[in-house]
């Protein structure tokens, strides 16, 4: 009676070298994207701050001029002539400190926001 036996895996020379090209390509892919994220903190920082920048650009001025038409406004039926001056430049005033303030915290947020998505890979 001859007894069957269970096949056995042939492993060729051929399967070797597939198995240690992709073992290889797979070191080497974790290897340059960790040197790629590496080399993008800066160009992800340089690249946040313009996104910031061109979001928050008139946020100052755009708050002024809003402030000194309402101070402007409120002044004239206070007191004419006299009193839309002085409320304008009242608004133009408050306007600078509340823009600028404002403008500090839209920087802050698009920047943050930026820099996430620009870290993303």
């Amino acid at each position: 009676m001859q007894r069957r036996m269970s096949p056995i895996w042939i492993v060729t020379p051929a399967a070797i070298w597939a198995a240690i090209v992709v073992a290889t390509m797979t070191v080497l892919q974790f290897s340059n994207a960790t040197s790629a994220h590496a080399q993008s903190v800066s160009a992800c920082d340089s690249y946040a701050h313009e996104q910031a920048r061109r979001a928050t650009r008139g946020t100052t001025s755009g708050s002024m001029a809003r402030n000194a038409l309402g101070g402007a406004v409120i002044g004239s039926l206070v007191d004419g002539r006299q009193g839309a001056r002085r409320g304008a430049n009242l608004g133009l005033g408050a306007g600078f400190f509340a823009g600028g303030v404002a403008a500090n915290g839209d920087y802050e947020r698009h920047f943050n926001s930026a820099f996430r998505r620009c870290m993303r890979i």
